[in-house]
């Protein structure tokens, strides 16, 4: 079995108090929002106006997704986020709401990786009843996405786990830098 590669977070940014951090806001029926995007197609979503950095690889998106079930359908609504330019198709998507009862409901917030590529991400959603886009039934769709955070990563290859290495950690109360050295054998 191979194992799976890892990238060393950097750093990570939180917003400040106030800051809106809206990604997304899609409602069927449909309402009109700043952020709407109609549901079956990839978008483009610029996050660099919310202040994140354009040298950033990624946002931790959070999803509020919400059926309200008044058909005897199977609801299900999604969300698949991507860099440009990648080929990863909407059906492997990384947020998911589904009800299968008349009058069942689902309210729930998931947390989604957005990749950024130049502080754009692409973004894809999907609201069905019975298997088929929605379209004018009793069933309402909301899903609302917003940073929490964003970060960038190293792209050099894994830290080392030579038994050798030296990890430094810095101390943010005073500053002071600590070195943790193996133990002679």
């Amino acid at each position: 079995m191979t194992a799976t590669a890892w990238k060393k977070a950097n750093s990570l940014y939180l917003p400040e108090p106030g800051v809106d951090t809206t990604a997304i806001y899609c409602a069927h029926p449909y309402q009109a929002h700043p952020k709407y995007f109609p549901p079956g197609e990839w978008h483009d979503v610029d996050y660099r106006p919310m202040g994140i950095a354009e040298d950033a690889h990624f946002a931790i998106l959070n999803v509020h997704l919400v059926i309200s079930d008044l058909d005897p359908d199977i609801n299900n609504l999604t969300l698949t986020a991507r860099a440009p330019g990648d080929t990863l198709g909407a059906g492997n998507y990384q947020a998911q709401a589904i009800t299968v009862w008349t009058n069942d409901g689902h309210r729930g917030v998931q947390q989604v990786v957005q990749p950024l590529v130049g502080g754009i991400g692409q973004l894809y959603w999907k609201a069905e009843q019975g298997g088929v886009p929605a379209g004018g039934g009793p069933t309402t769709y909301l899903l609302n996405g917003w940073v929490s955070m964003y970060g960038t990563y190293e792209d050099t290859a894994a830290v080392s786990a030579d038994p050798g290495s030296i990890l430094e950690i810095p101390l943010p109360a005073d500053g002071r830098l600590v070195r943790l050295l193996p133990q002679a054998g």
